[in-house]
């Protein structure tokens, strides 16, 4: 046999043996040192069924190995591992090389026990091992390459078992396929995967891609079908306190890049990020709903920390919160676990790069938002609720927002308990720009809008309606805590306002507000500007019957501050309003048209007021008093106030102007119509304190006042006019004034009376004067003097002192008023004496002095040349001669100079001066028509019975000094009075006029028989004379003598008694002397005091008196 034989053999019997041992006894000693070590470390039982070894292709396979708990359940298997080694590639490339690795039909049966252990942390056994420090040593990295062609896992299954004790919970990995090629670290080989599975019934889950081992690089692609978010999240069901229904999903589609050549660095992009279906649900209740949340593209850059947000797209998202008791339902979603609370270590704080997150377009459509307040039994509820964001940059804290709206055409406010609900339609929020940069934010152009804003209220019976406000913010600025806003606008086109419970209903239309430069900086609000345009707002206060109408109202305020308490406004305009005020309870009307207000620095500090100054001007005002039929109408009225200041509580003013008005008062009622005109009122040094009212000056320019009193059949009431002037004389003693001079300048006053048979009219023009300082305070008067001319040569000139505190305790006016033409008074002497006044001239000189009340007035008036004129038909004149009554006063100049004294206590409430001195001039004239005798000796110095009759003794007719005392008196007053007649008629008495002319006879005869009878013979001659005629009478003697035996004086009277009266006297005789008296009477005052022949008229009818008298009177009397 040769060498080569024999190396053949040698060959054969090798290979053989190496097949022996490659193919029989290497399988079986793997397979029993597999199962021996695998018993020995592991608490399962092992199986395998066979292990296959090709020596040749070194290619090692074991079959249906299994791990096994003690009841046989498999926990670990797989029906082949198969492991090929490429030994030749790795000798030549000098690196561990392997073919292939298999692993297939793996199956892992994963179980959780109640007490959370898993069942694989208790596969390996736990052995006793010394405890070794462990020696740190530097080692140099190993250089040992290796490199698998391919790792196949196929078919794997991984079943999850949770216990739990009522139903466990099961997750299933099914058909699991890895595929690696080129997996190692020999030449950085690029290893591509493949990877996919099912999880459950309907999840697919799918990897691909390819890495580098040294350094580590991955990329590729992975993606989630219909993850069903219940299978996952029912894991930690005992932690959740919700549901979630089974077709809620999760869809992922992503490429991902991973390099840690350097650094770690990882990029992701998605192709598909969705959430569908969702609905969850708590205590049988649905809580939230969502039909999709889709984000179309993430873009993750973990190094530069950078992500790209595009397309999110939120649709039909409800969701339905509830408050109760207890909390908030989402708030217990998860259910709250007890944990320790760990001592923070203080960490420093190191310097982070900032995350750079870039999202756009972002979509949210169809809101349902119900939120439920069990505790207060409130709700809100939104529907449709929508939100639209362009982009959403975030750079650290730094965030930047483009173009945001939120749109919400439905919100609604429920609270039963208070009876209340609120609904908005059609909410729209939008902005431009918002950025907050260094914890500085920046907001562009807001908007908000609201198509109809609903509010009421059951329980205050309160309604309000707003119809499409809209707000417009320009810019918004938030720095340092200080808020700056460039601009707002606010428009309410129809504002609707019911308070049922008050009866109140308030409407406005077309509201426009703009602020410009709002800032507010360290609590102080500041606006550089505010107008407020309100076209027309309706009041109606129904329970008090009042009605507020505005339109065209424009208020500016500029440069306003606030500050605290304080608050500050550089000026305030109130720009061509137009206010109607209509009281219907007290019958009031007022008008406001166009009138212009102008405040410029206005201070308010608490309760401090302070106003630079104050302009009113132009426009008009119209105030009606329809109660009382009094109109009051103003125009182009102008006011002007300078530095007011109102402080705790005093007022001040430096001055205040009124100028320009025309003024108009009607009074319906009583026809009266007071027109003012060009009045300017100038007051300066103003204050209001609790030491009264002082004002310094005032000054009254050129006022044009007309008051005209139009014809009117009313009565005034004189108690209502007592009663108003004692609560003002009351409320004037109570007033604490100290004002300073008034002057009066170029004033004029008009007078017309058309309450009269003829029009009257007066003008006092020229009207100057001074009120000196009027103190009250002090115990001082105030003097007084005006000047004025009265129609056209007539002046007046009114002067004296008053006590400022009331008229009644000290007052002495002089009032002066001359040259008055007596024509002006026709009017009233036509009403009231039944004439016009053809000519005269008026002076008056009234004074009245008050003392404590009393006053002591003196009324004298002088009238010059008086001459009535034609008759004027009047209710009521009075009926009286008036001729005569002028002739009586009228002197021979044509004076009438009358005296009227008034006197009174002006407390008394029956008490008016104006009635009394009218009262005394009418009883002047009746007295000089019904007793003339007695006003003329009072104008004098004689008394009445005087000059009232010539008195002759009785059957005498000669004119003697007696009658000449009297006589010689009316001649004084015929002289002065040439319009007076004197009439008498002749008169005697009938008894004792005859009586003396009987007697007169009687002393004839005496005197006839006794003339020759010496003195002391006379006294019986005489007895003897009336014994003798009394017997021719046929009388004896002897009778009357036994009567009067012892009284001689009556004897002798009884026989002269009755001798008289047997006298005869004829009526002829007694007709005679009483012819003869007036007689004499007339040629006395004619021919020895040469009076005018007019002035004595003599009346030839005799008059038969019986008077009780001494002396026979001829009774004189006035005529014109």
């Amino acid at each position: 046999m040769g060498k080569i034989e024999k190396y053949f053999y040698w060959l054969c019997f090798f290979l053989a043996i190496y097949i022996t041992i490659g193919f029989k006894l290497i399988p079986n000693v793997i397979q029993e040192q597999l199962v021996k070590n695998l018993d020995e470390n592991l608490t399962l039982k092992t199986s395998v069924e066979k292990v296959e070894f090709n020596p040749f292709t070194l290619e090692a396979k074991i079959h249906n190995l299994a791990l096994a708990d003690e009841k046989g359940n498999k926990t670990i298997s797989f029906s082949q591992f198969k492991l090929n080694i490429a030994l030749l590639r790795s000798i030549l490339e000098a690196h561990i090389s392997l073919q292939e690795v298999l692993l297939q039909d793996a199956t892992v049966n994963i179980e959780e026990s109640l007490d959370g252990t898993i069942n694989l942390t208790k596969i390996v056994k736990v052995k006793e091992e010394k405890k070794e420090e462990a020696v740190k040593k530097d080692e140099e990295a190993s250089d040992i390459k290796f490199l698998v062609s391919k790792i196949s896992l196929l078919n794997m299954n991984i079943n999850y078992t949770k216990q739990r004790k009522d139903k466990p919970y099961n997750l299933s990995i099914n058909n699991a396929n890895y595929i690696l090629h080129d997996v190692g670290t020999y030449k950085n080989s690029l290893a591509s995967n493949d990877l996919q599975f099912k999880i459950n019934e309907h999840t697919k889950v799918s990897l691909s891609g390819a890495f580098n081992t040294l350094p580590f690089k991955m990329y590729g692609k992975a993606e989630i079908i219909d993850l069903r978010l219940k299978e996952i999240l029912n894991q930690q069901k005992e932690i959740l306190n919700f549901d979630i229904n089974d077709n809620a999903r999760f869809d992922l589609a992503l490429n991902y890049n991973i390099n840690t050549q350097n650094d770690f660095d990882l990029k992701l992009e998605t192709q598909k990020l969705e959430l569908s279906n969702i609905d969850i649900s708590q205590n049988k209740s649905s809580i939230a709903k969502l039909n999709k949340l889709i984000i179309e593209k993430l873009n993750l850059d973990l190094l530069k920390q950078d992500i790209k947000v595009k397309n999110i797209n939120i649709k039909d998202l409800q969701t339905s919160i509830i408050s109760d008791k207890n909390g908030l339902n989402l708030s217990k979603l998860v259910k709250q676990t007890t944990t320790k609370v760990e001592t923070k270590k203080e960490v420093k704080e190191e310097v982070v790069k900032p995350w750079n997150i870039l999202v756009s377009n972002i979509k949210q459509t169809n809101l349902d938002l119900t939120f439920s307040d069990k505790v207060n039994n409130t709700s809100v509820k939104t529907k449709n609720f929508n939100t639209d964001i362009s982009s959403i940059k975030v750079t650290g804290s730094d965030i930047l927002l483009n173009k945001l709206k939120i749109s919400n055409p439905d919100i609604a406010y429920i609270d039963n308990k208070n009876a209340m609900n609120v609904n908005l339609n059609k909410n729209t929020i939008s902005f431009d720009k918002l950025s907050i940069l260094n914890n500085n934010i920046d907001i562009n152009n807001i908007n908000i809008s609201q198509n109809d804003i609903s509010f009421k209220d059951k329980k205050s019976s309160l309604d309000i309606n707003l119809n499409k406000p809209k707000i417009n913010l320009n810019s918004l600025k938030v720095k340092d805590s200080n808020i700056y806003i460039s601009k707002i606008k606010l428009n309410t086109p129809k504002l609707h306002f019911k308070d049922l419970k008050n009866n109140l209903d308030i409407q406005t239309k077309s509201t426009n507000l703009l602020t410009t430069e709002l800032n507010i900086i360290k609590s102080i609000i500041s606006i550089n500007k505010i107008k407020l345009d309100t076209p027309a707002v309706k009041f109606r206060d129904l329970k008090s019957k009042l009605d507020v109408d505005t339109k065209n109202t424009n208020l500016q305020v500029n440069k306003l501050n606030i500050n605290g308490p304080k608050i500050t406004m550089a000026s305030i305009a109130l720009i061509n309003p137009k206010l109607n005020i209509n009281d219907k309870a007290n019958n009031l009307a007022i008008d406001i048209n166009k009138i212009n207000a102008n405040i410029s620095s206005f201070i308010l500090n608490k309760n401090d007021i302070s106003i630079k100054t104050a302009k009113i001007s132009k426009g008009s005002l119209t105030f009606k008093d329809i109660k009382n039929k009094t109109d009051i109408y103003s125009k182009e009225m102008k006011i002007n106030v300078n530095r007011l200041k109102q402080r705790k509580n005093s007022l001040s003013l430096d001055s205040i102007r009124v100028y320009d008005p025309s003024l108009s008062i009607v009074n319906k009622k009583d026809k009266s119509n007071i027109i003012a005109k060009n009045i300017d009122i100038s007051i300066t040094g103003i204050s209001n304190s609790k030491k009264g009212l002082k004002i310094l000056k005032t000054n009254i320019t050129k006022p044009d006042i007309s008051v005209v009193l139009g014809k009117n059949n009313t009565k005034v009431d004189e108690k209502t006019v007592v009663k108003k002037e004692t609560k003002k004389a009351k409320e004037e003693e109570s007033a604490k004034l100290n004002i300073g001079p008034i002057n009066i300048n170029n004033a004029t006053l008009s007078f017309e009376d058309q309450n009269l048979p003829l029009p009257f009219k007066t003008i006092i023009s020229k009207l100057n004067g001074k009120v000196s300082k009027l103190d009250t305070t002090k115990s001082t008067t105030s003097k007084l003097k005006v000047n004025g001319v009265v129609d056209k040569y007539g002046t007046t000139q009114i002067t004296g002192i008053v006590h400022p505190k009331s008229l009644k305790i000290l007052t002495d006016i002089n009032m002066l008023f001359k040259n008055i033409s007596m024509q002006n008074f026709t009017p009233y002497t036509g009403k009231f004496i039944g004439k016009e006044l053809e000519s005269g001239k008026l002076d008056l000189d009234l004074k009245y002095n008050v003392q404590k009340s009393n006053l002591d007035a003196k009324n004298n008036i002088v009238i010059t040349k008086l001459k009535l004129g034609k008759k004027v038909e009047s209710k009521d004149a009075v009926s009286l001669p008036l001729e005569l009554a002028i002739a009586l006063l009228e002197d021979s100049n044509g004076v009438i100079d009358l005296s009227i004294p008034v006197s009174g206590n002006m407390d008394d409430p029956q008490f008016s001066i104006a009635p009394i001195v009218w009262k005394a001039f009418v009883n002047l004239i009746t007295k000089a028509i019904t007793a003339p005798f007695s006003l003329l000796g009072a104008i004098f110095g004689f008394d009445a019975n005087e000059i009232n009759s010539v008195d002759f003794d009785y059957g005498e007719d000669v004119v003697t000094p007696i009658q000449k005392e009297t006589l010689d008196k009316i001649v004084q007053i015929l002289n002065k009075r040439p319009n007076l007649v004197l009439e008498f008629n002749p008169s005697y008495d009938k008894d004792k006029d005859l009586k003396a002319l009987k007697k007169s006879k009687f002393d004839k005869i005496v005197s006839n028989e006794l003339k020759n009878v010496k003195d002391k013979d006379y006294k019986e001659e005489y007895l003897e004379l009336l014994e003798d005629i009394y017997e021719d009478f046929d009388q004896k003697l002897k009778p009357l003598k036994q009567q009067y035996a012892k009284d001689e004086k009556g004897y002798k009277s009884s026989l002269e008694e009755y001798i008289i009266s047997k006298q005869e006297i004829s009526k002829s005789l007694l007709a005679k002397l009483a012819l003869n008296r007036v007689t004499n009477i007339k040629n006395y005052l004619l021919n020895e005091k040469k009076i005018n022949a007019k002035q004595v008229k003599l009346s030839k009818k005799i008059e038969v008196k019986t008077q009780s008298k001494k002396t026979s009177n001829i009774d004189l009397k006035l005529s014109k």
